[in-house]
């Protein structure tokens, strides 16, 4: 018992370690956030789409396998759409500089952040539950682009789920294709890897 309880300290200190600069980046958001909240009249203090967008980056970009990273990501993005709802000064609302409503930049990072978790199935399948939103969102400033597809083809290519990964990428296909994007060479060759691997008598 003690020996596992070693390895939850060491494993707990890693992720600790891993995870400072996205820690305090967000640390500093905290703080953004706060002052925003206690004037919402000092608009230069206001934290914006950029801002937000830089510590989902911090976090995608973190290096710590698992969900903990890609929640870390979805909460930061719920965080970002309440304060968003919550803006009341139209003055602000109107100016872009200050504008906290999540882009295609956002949606992307979390739905890559669940994508390169190595969380298998699941991860693969709360990326496309990202780009699910994406699609259904009226939106255009978050309609799904390339990358986004790309990335959620690539999330079932590395789930390691045989012909099942393989035939949920290439339903992203056909979507990505009724959607009105173009896929790319990277879109095929994806596909094509993943059916290579699976083993399966399908491919």
């Amino acid at each position: 018992r003690r020996a596992q309880l070693n390895r939850i300290c060491r494993a707990q200190s890693s992720i600790e370690e891993i995870s400072y600069p996205a820690r305090t980046a967000e640390k500093i958001l905290d703080r953004m956030i706060l002052s925003c909240e206690s004037d919402t009249l000092k608009s230069c203090a206001r934290p914006n789409t950029v801002c937000f967008n830089t510590v989902l980056a911090a976090w995608a970009q973190s290096g710590i396998k698992g969900q903990y990273a890609a929640k870390k990501c979805e909460r930061l993005l719920l965080k970002m759409e309440q304060l968003n709802n919550s803006l009341s000064i139209p003055s602000i609302l109107d100016n872009e500089s200050f504008s906290l409503r999540p882009d295609v930049v956002s949606y992307s990072t979390v739905l890559n952040a669940w994508a390169q978790s190595g969380t298998g199935r699941i991860g693969a399948q709360r990326a496309e539950r990202v780009l699910d939103r994406m699609c259904q969102s009226d939106d255009k400033e978050i309609r799904p682009n390339l990358v986004a597809f790309n990335t959620c083809i690539k999330a079932w290519a590395k789930s390691g789920e045989g012909s099942y990964g393989a035939r949920r990428a290439e339903k992203l296909l056909d979507r990505m294709q009724n959607y009105g994007v173009t896929p790319d060479l990277h879109t095929w060759n994806t596909i094509i890897d993943c059916w290579s691997k699976s083993r399966s008598r399908e491919s």
